[in-house]
């Protein structure tokens, strides 16, 4: 049973106005830059908008999208955004768009006219033929819906989104969300470094930008993306406002994250605001305490500014007693903000300047946003009451809301392993390397192509135990792979040159 709260807000003359209580979250589902998916396996960058516990909202169908996104939220949302007609971000689109078509969910596909425009002539070439045939339109896949740059698109009753044009080969469009007229995140979908771009998202209290190891016209560097987050922070300091919260995303693999700046990982997920909890633990925003033992771009922070004072608590908004209102952020000094300051002229100029006074800086910006991190922040946890995440995912297997890890870091230390297969009894086993993947399946499907068992089945332990992950296995162990349809493991029936309790000599 699901309940709905409500407050009371006495409006002008009196008026009293109903409101629902409201949760905001935002859940990375994938990192990854055109290549990654399909090379790496991991998915392309993209985000689900989550109001309430319920995926309101698909930012971007690239490659590896739609796995990752059933794999958290168990279904897509009703309505998708799409920033550009790039593998990465619409990949998915049109099988995605059949599919769910075809179960009776027509979706809702929103994009700035023009990239509308490229996605049904050009995306969705492929069912052009197949529905003329079938005297259907494209309508029939989904409600394709138009959101001209600068103006408002709605997505529920109390979130909107106003797109901006990026810095991009291919016509692209990120944009600032709100909330009712408040905006809560601003992000960039693919961008070079672009300032005025910049400026128009950052308005909000979060920012997500695109950034990779070396810039590019299409893609913005760590180190343009640093110096306007410092440039940003100390433009608050003096104006005495909160600091925007600047997190990266679109660098590739979770084994690319970068340190600085700070960078999302799959799985987590960022908390825009939230009614329902006035008393989170806030951490001080200049006095960071010393119960983190994490690194300073990834210390678990709670998101600030974006709602008025006037409005019920929310993590976007720490308690001010002496603000009667949010002030307004400045663009900024006019020569940063002038059309002359390109990604080239500021970015690299100021990544020469760059000191050790970075991380000072850094550690103040407390944020900006939330982090549901259980590895990297296990002390934060123990505060916070588990009764009031209401909104679990469906994909969660643990208590700490939205840590799922689907793409774990690659195991510390050397594992060798050796494999058997069950099909061939009398082959020489196979030496693997654990640290070279990530997950079982990896593993699985390295193995399955060495050795040419296909479609692979399972690993067994000599104790006829199935692998169930790799924090399982020991250096030097043996195993037993199985195949589908194939000969059952038999621990009366090993492979011949299996060495119980000992690993074998080569």
């Amino acid at each position: 049973l699901k309940l709905q709260f409500l407050y009371f807000i006495v409006g002008p003359r009196g008026k009293v106005h109903i409101n629902k209580m409201v949760r905001i979250d935002l859940l990375c589902l994938g990192t990854g830059k055109a290549s990654t998916h399909i090379y790496h396996g991991e998915p392309s960058t993209g985000f689900v908008l989550i109001q309430d516990g319920e995926p309101v909202l698909l930012m971007g169908a690239g490659l590896g999208i739609v796995r990752s996104c059933m794999h958290y939220c168990k279904q897509v949302p009703d309505t998708l955004y799409i920033s550009h007609n790039h593998s990465d971000n619409a990949g998915e689109l049109p099988l995605l768009l059949s599919v769910e078509a075809g179960k009776g969910r027509r979706k809702k596909v929103i994009a700035e006219p023009e990239v509308l425009q490229r996605i049904l002539q050009h995306r969705l070439a492929e069912y052009h033929e197949s529905i003329g045939l079938s005297n259907r339109k494209l309508s029939d896949l989904a409600d394709f819906s138009e959101s001209p740059e600068g103006v408002s698109t709605p997505i529920t009753s109390c979130l909107s989104i106003v797109p901006y044009r990026s810095q991009h080969s291919e016509r692209c469009f990120g944009f600032v969300l709100y909330y009712m007229d408040h905006q809560i995140l601003g992000w960039s979908s693919d961008s070079g470094f672009e300032m005025n771009y910049y400026r128009q998202l950052a308005t909000a209290p979060v920012l997500i930008l695109d950034a990779r190891q070396t810039g590019s016209y299409d893609h913005a560097g760590f180190a343009e993306v640093t110096d306007f987050e410092l440039q940003l922070a100390q433009e608050s300091d003096v104006q005495g406002e909160q600091r925007v919260a600047l997190y990266v995303c679109a660098y590739g693999t979770q084994a690319e994250m970068p340190t600085t700046p700070q960078a999302l990982r799959i799985g987590q997920t960022l908390v825009l605001l939230d009614d329902h909890q006035p008393s989170m633990p806030v951490v001080p925003a200049q006095t960071p305490t010393t119960d983190y033992s994490v690194p300073v771009n990834q210390q678990p922070v709670t998101p600030r500014g974006g709602i008025p004072h006037n409005t019920p608590q929310s993590y976007a908004q720490p308690h001010q007693p002496h603000a009667s209102k949010q002030r307004a952020r400045s663009p900024g000094p006019a020569s940063l903000a002038s059309p002359t300051s390109t990604r080239r002229g500021y970015g690299n100029d100021h990544a020469q300047q760059r000191s050790t006074d970075i991380k000072n800086l850094l550690s103040n910006i407390t944020a900006e946003s939330y982090f549901y991190d259980q590895q990297t922040a296990p002390s934060h946890h123990e505060h916070i009451d588990e009764k009031s995440y209401q909104y679990s995912l469906p994909g969660q297997k643990s208590t700490v809301p939205h840590s799922i890890k689907k793409f774990p870091l690659p195991t510390v230390g050397p594992k060798k392993i050796y494999v058997h297969n069950n099909e061939c009894k009398g082959a020489p086993s196979k030496m693997f390397l654990v640290k070279n993947v990530r997950t079982l399946d990896q593993l699985k499907l390295k193995v399955a192509e060495t050795m040419n068992i296909k479609p692979i089945k399972h690993l067994y332990q000599l104790d006829g135990s199935i692998v169930k992950n790799l924090e399982e296995l020991t250096h030097t162990q043996e195993l037993v792979a199985t195949k589908h349809a194939g000969a059952p493991f038999d621990m009366a029936d090993l492979p011949i040159h299996v060495r119980v309790g000992s690993a074998p000599q080569y």
